[in-house]
């Protein structure tokens, strides 16, 4: 089949239906684009609102405090604990938000986790001088 000349600015049936396929297409997914992205803004506002110890277990906010405060008295005006599992991205971006202009005191802890059968790495840290 040989294809006849088109003129310019003039649409052949298979271009047009291209061209609506596509368009139907798109907007069919923004619902479900502006959905995900709330849910990314809610999942984003709650992170902020939740303290690092309500992200964690008892005992695993325990023994990060207990870390914290040990290496805190050497230090004046020591606040602002913050602590992080390392392998969660979502707090570790939570805990890199959390430094102040004053001095900060941040390092990476381990502790054994017998149900994994392995160290979990946490980064834990802390303001201080204000």
């Amino acid at each position: 089949m040989t294809k006849r000349p088109i003129r310019k600015g003039v649409l052949d049936f298979e271009d047009y239906m291209h061209r609506a396929y596509e368009y139907l297409r798109q907007i069919s997914r923004q619902p479900k684009r502006a959905a995900i992205k709330a849910e990314r803004v809610d999942r984003q506002r709650k992170l902020i609102k939740e303290d690092w110890e309500e992200t964690m277990t008892p005992e695993e906010a325990a023994w990060c405090m207990s870390q914290i405060t040990e290496r805190a008295r050497e230090y004046h005006c020591s606040d602002s604990y913050r602590a992080a599992r390392a392998w969660k991205k979502s707090q570790v971006r939570r805990f890199k938000r959390l430094r102040s202009c004053c001095g900060s005191r941040e390092w990476v802890a381990y502790r054994w986790n017998p149900e994994k059968g392995r160290n979990d790495k946490y980064i834990l840290g802390f303001n201080y001088g204000h």
